[in-house]
């Protein structure tokens, strides 16, 4: 008997296999598709999707696919796999999902396949006026003689149009053969990295799953917020281990005879996969109350992780061709969306002069300079205890007049920083530091986020009897604003590093990873050299 009959869902809502059918549309996949569309339409030639393992590549280029398979002025054709041995059985494969079949007799030589090809390419295009894409999943295996094979496709227009358009859905190391081949990355008119959903993303995307699989009238399965939070703190915010996870929690369910999905649920189904390690004493319970405090806090405080996530995928998506210069092969795109962001609620007016005051004052303050950075690093609520000085230290790394100065000027609606009151919110420039970690040392991160807010509730909620931790910020090119729990004290190998997390709680020791060999260009706003 099929398992979610059991529980009273029409289909299986967690499978494995890429059914566009319980496509979630969080914001990164909704702008993600909806440039790539763009690009498309306009016949950009070469558009390229990155993310690691897990982050909805394969369900992305699915839905693409179906997105648009209503539109006949449209030829949409999928390569699931590019790996080729020679460069005739490549020819042979994009030629057999075109639905080409090359004239002559014996093996088709290299020559009459792209004969062949061109030919199909110029009578589709030019005497039918169709779009042709390919689109290639598992990017990462595309071989050398592949990428000249594409290069030379995508020399192939007329009237400033290319006649072929290639979309590459492809993990994060396809970015290293990009380097490599500039011929190939010189030709990219799109560039956008998928990331891990926030905790808000990844609750939509099984809630969603979950209503969708329903029968007609019955009650949707219950997942309680502690449960939810504890799935996407197990999975990292990665959809294809939510999937997974979630998979084996309703088998779980059914076992159990439970009603519902509750924390517990969750954390016994880790451990009877052999994904939650059994850890006893004050530690594991200080890590579950934590876990359990911050859902709440993450419930009180609204759909923020949801829209910061869409902000920061728009900031990290990349439009335009790249050149063939080093520091251009990932351009970003800035977001004018920031400087808007400097208005603090409850006030109007005034604020582009007072964005433009902070801007110009703080490079004369003697701070590195960043144009294309974010202008801020997000807003704060204020909590009883809290005071100016401290915060600044937490968010910074280090209080000076400097930064007291430039956070006054960010928010006019606060009279006296002396005095700030329970409620009020606050926004924190970013500013740029001279002080960057020093090369060779390996920082324990417990936990990553793209939102301000989310990892201070986790800083705050620490156990204070632990190693000390602290806040740290960075941008970079490729990966956009981002904020970290971090030891404060850093480790000379990364060895010693991985050997402190045996004294950490369950609940930030499974999400670990070591921070070290920051990528060229990266801008930090903590100042590290402070710790």
């Amino acid at each position: 008997m099929e398992y979610f009959r059991i529980l009273n869902l029409k289909r299986e809502p967690f499978s494995s296999a890429p059914d566009p059918e319980f496509f979630h549309e969080s914001p990164q996949y909704l702008d993600c598709l909806q440039q790539l569309e763009i690009a498309l339409r306009l016949r950009r030639g070469l558009d390229i999707v990155t993310g690691d393992a897990g982050t909805g590549k394969t369900v992305l280029c699915c839905h693409l696919i179906r997105r648009l398979s209503w539109d006949k002025g449209l030829v949409i054709r999928l390569l699931p796999d590019p790996a080729a041995d020679t460069p005739e059985a490549f020819l042979l494969r994009i030629a057999g999902v075109l639905g080409i079949l090359p004239a002559g007799e014996g093996e088709p030589s290299q020559e009459r396949l792209k004969e062949a090809i061109r030919n199909h390419l110029l009578e589709q295009s030019l005497e039918q006026g169709k779009i042709v894409v390919l689109c290639i999943d598992e990017g990462q295996h595309l071989p050398e003689f592949g990428l000249e094979i594409l290069r030379e496709f995508l020399n192939y227009e007329t009237n400033g149009c290319k006649l072929l358009q290639v979309v590459i859905f492809s993990r994060r190391e396809f970015l290293k053969t990009l380097k490599a081949h500039r011929g190939f990355a010189g030709r990219i008119n799109l560039l956008f990295h998928l990331k891990p959903l926030s905790f808000g993303d990844a609750k939509s995307m099984i809630l969603f799953r979950i209503e969708r699989a329903a029968d007609e009238g019955a009650s949707p399965i219950r997942f309680t917020l502690p449960a939810l939070w504890e799935i996407h703190r197990a999975s990292s915010g990665y959809p294809g281990r939510i999937v997974a996870l979630c998979h084996r929690i309703l088998l779980m369910l059914i076992v159990q005879t439970r009603e519902g999905v509750d924390r517990s649920l969750v954390r016994e189904t880790l451990r009877k996969s052999g994904s939650l390690r059994s850890r006893a004493g004050y530690a594991a319970v200080a890590g579950g109350l934590a876990g359990l405090l911050l859902a709440f806090l993450l419930l009180q405080s609204g759909p923020v992780p949801v829209r910061e996530v869409k902000d920061s995928s728009r900031a990290a998506s990349v439009g335009g061709p790249i050149s063939a210069s080093e520091e251009e092969v990932f351009p970003i795109r800035t977001n004018p969306e920031w400087t808007a962001r400097l208005d603090p609620p409850g006030t109007t007016g005034g604020r582009e002069g007072k964005a433009a005051a902070l801007s110009a004052t703080a490079p004369a303050a003697g701070l590195p300079a960043c144009p294309s950075c974010p202008a801020t690093l997000g807003r704060l609520t204020m909590r009883r205890g809290d005071v100016i000085w401290k915060l600044m230290a937490d968010v910074y790394g280090i209080s000076t007049s400097r930064h007291l100065k430039i956070l006054e000027e960010a928010n006019p609606q606060i009279r006296d920083m002396g005095r700030i009151t329970l409620g009020d919110v606050l926004c924190f420039p970013a500013v740029p530091t001279t002080l960057a970690p020093r090369p060779r040392l390996f920082w324990m991160a417990l936990a990553e986020s793209g939102d301000l807010e989310e990892i201070y509730s986790l800083y705050r909620l620490y156990p204070r009897d632990l190693p000390q931790v602290r806040v740290v910020s960075w941008w970079n090119r490729s990966g956009g604003l981002r904020f970290a729990l971090v030891l404060r004290k850093p480790f000379e190998g990364e060895e010693a590093a991985w050997q402190a997390v045996n004294v950490i709680p369950e609940s930030f020791a499974q999400s670990a990873r070591v921070l070290s060999g920051w990528e060229e260009g990266t801008v930090f706003f903590s100042a590290f050299g402070a710790s």
